[in-house]
């Protein structure tokens, strides 16, 4: 069976249902609102994957915690391409305790909230506390995304620059996403929205080489990639003004 394709394989049964009729004529009429009771999670998911694969729309599934949001992402994953489904967690941590949401966390929050503001439709899994949570503006996010391409010239302290004010951890070597490391004219960049970090070779300010390598053996792949994006690894984001905050210490360090 083709992989992550599952939904397409049973749509045709599905449209032969009266149920699946009526679900889709109260669709096509734009109702404000459609209520189903007593459906199992399974039934939700299902009928939920309908108007993301015929219409191509965004979907926001809301759920009542993490861990049923969780599951539920695993089963539209299933149905629907899984690179188009993102659960976006809660940061699982208080404003005021001492200490800072998971690197994993951070990451799969950015991925998905990228994702939402600047790529094509998908599929958005989370609860109602993470719902009514502030996110970053999304043209804020949008114009601090940086895209770089093979062969084209950058400066490398301003790259080290914005990755710094973006959220990233300077290390000697990466180890986990949201962290770069510099060593003369190679910079590694490990990015949220990638599942392997990314290694930049330059020649002087020109790049020369993108590719991903392991985290494991630090060995580079061998696809020369043209271009890449890297998106912020921090939803709060320190430029200049923010710099000014007396908030700008505590983000900092709680890494939000």
């Amino acid at each position: 069976m083709e992989k992550n394709n599952f939904y397409k394989r049973i749509d045709k049964y599905l449209s032969r249902l009266p149920m699946i009729a009526d679900f889709d004529r109260i669709l096509r009429e734009k109702s404000n609102h459609l209520i189903i009771n007593k459906a199992s999670q399974t039934i939700k998911t299902i009928l939920t994957s309908r108007p993301f694969y015929h219409a191509n729309k965004n979907i926001l599934y809301i759920t009542k915690d993490d861990r049923i949001a969780e599951e539920i992402a695993e089963d539209f994953a299933v149905l629907n391409d899984e690179q188009k489904v993102f659960f976006i967690p809660d940061f699982e941590t208080l404003p005021y305790e001492n200490r800072s949401p998971h690197y994993m966390i951070r990451a799969q929050r950015l991925q998905a909230i990228t994702q939402l503001f600047t790529s094509q439709n998908a599929i958005f899994i989370c609860s109602f506390r993470n719902l009514i949570r502030n996110i970053i503006n999304p043209q804020y996010l949008t114009c601090n995304i940086l895209h770089i391409k093979n062969g084209e010239e950058y400066d490398l302290d301003e790259l080290v620059s914005y990755l710094a004010s973006v959220g990233y951890e300077h290390s000697q070597q990466i180890e986990k996403v949201g962290q770069f490391a510099k060593r003369g004219g190679i910079l590694d960049i490990f990015s949220p929205n990638y599942t392997m970090p990314l290694r930049f070779d330059f020649f002087g300010d020109e790049v020369t080489s993108i590719r991903h390598f392991s985290v494991q053996t630090q060995r580079s792949e061998n696809t020369n990639l043209k271009s890449v994006r890297i998106i912020p690894s921090r939803e709060v984001i320190i430029n200049e003004e923010a710099k000014k905050s007396v908030m700008a210490g505590v983000i900092t360090l709680k890494s939000f």
